[in-house]
Parts: C-alpha cells; structure tokens; sequence
C-alpha cells in the first residue's frame, strides 16, 4: 500500500495569481467596452428611430414647444432628444426624396464616435455608429424643407 505525502507549496497560489491576472483583467476591460459599445448602439437605434418618426408623420409633434416642423431642425432635435445619454450629442443628418410609386419620403441618419477604454494592439481605439432609416412620409404629407 502506498501513501501520498502531503508536499507544502505556500506561494502556489499567489504565482497563479500573478500569472493570470493580467488575462482576467484584459477580460473584463473587453466585456466593460463591449457593453458599452452595445448601449451605445441601442441609443442610436432609438435615435434614429425617434428622427425618423418625426419625420413621418410631423403633425403628431405639432404641439411640442421643442420641435419645429417648419425645418430640418426639428428632425434632428427630435433624433437628439432621443440620445441625451450621449456625450457629445450624435450627429443627424436628414434627406428628402420620394419613393418609387410616388409618396415622399425621409431619410434620417445618425452617427456617433465610440472611444474605446484602452488603447489595445489589433484593435480600433475608436469606432463610428452609423444608423440610417428611411421612411415613407404619413398620408403623403409635405416635408419639411
């Protein structure tokens, strides 16, 4: 019969430590910016969304004191109102056209810089968001200019 004899190692754990660590720490970084490029993505989506229904169908916001219909600065208040999460407010841009059987429409788009935390090698210290819809206007309204 044979016995294991216990061998004493008291600094094997803080050298696994150190030795991983430095991934462990990397990990968690990536997730942190992953998230955070994610919202930031999801807060364009909605801004894009919320420019892109104004522009729609404007006499839905005839009544808010924030919006004016009479130009394209409305489309792009309604958009940033939408983002006030963000810092700085993205940038929207806003078009008119008209679709192939005849109606109008309105194209808004927004875009916005993503910095990452850590400037890592391989990998972009910033990225651009850029989210464009194009919408058909309600009731074949006119636009605003």
């Amino acid at each position: 019969m044979t016995t294991r004899v216990k061998r004493n190692r008291p600094g094997l754990a803080a050298v696994e430590l150190a030795v991983t660590l430095p991934f462990l720490i990397f990990v968690i970084v990536v997730g942190v910016d992953f998230c955070r490029i994610f919202y930031k993505t999801q807060v364009t989506n909605g801004a894009v969304r919320g420019g892109a229904l104004y522009a729609y169908d404007p006499t839905t916001m005839d009544q808010s004191p924030y919006y004016n219909r009479t130009t394209s600065t409305g489309v792009t208040n309604a958009a940033q109102a939408d983002a006030t999460d963000l810092t700085p407010l993205p940038g929207v841009t806003y078009t008119t056209g008209t679709t192939s059987d005849g109606n109008n429409s309105a194209t808004v788009g927004v875009s916005q810089t993503f910095n990452m935390i850590v400037d890592w090698p391989g990998v972009p210290s910033s990225m651009t968001t850029n989210r464009t819809i194009t919408m058909r206007v309600a009731r074949n309204l006119p636009l605003p200019p």
